[in-house]
């Protein structure tokens, strides 16, 4: 995304000074928009994996007016002091 945004600064710089088209102007806006439509898709599928990952290694009842019962283990060491 930054190389996308690099290049829309320098090609609307370089139109200022007349030495580009409104065309390359208009194709590398286009380009600068899908770069940020891609990394907020990426954003949004990683929100999605870490919710799927929570879900597994957190489980909770499918019915919310259902409690929810936690599933601790305390591991407890042969060599406790007392």
């Amino acid at each position: 995304m930054a190389a996308a945004l690099e290049a829309f600064r320098d090609v609307r710089l370089r139109y200022t000074t007349g030495l580009s088209s409104e065309v390359d102007v208009s194709v590398t806006q286009d380009q600068l928009i899908e770069s940020l439509v891609r990394r907020l898709n990426a954003t949004v599928d990683v929100n999605i994996t870490y919710a799927r990952l929570l879900r597994e290694l957190l489980p909770v009842p499918r019915d919310p007016a259902q409690p929810m019962q936690p599933q601790l283990q305390l591991q407890v060491s042969s060599t406790a002091r007392p």
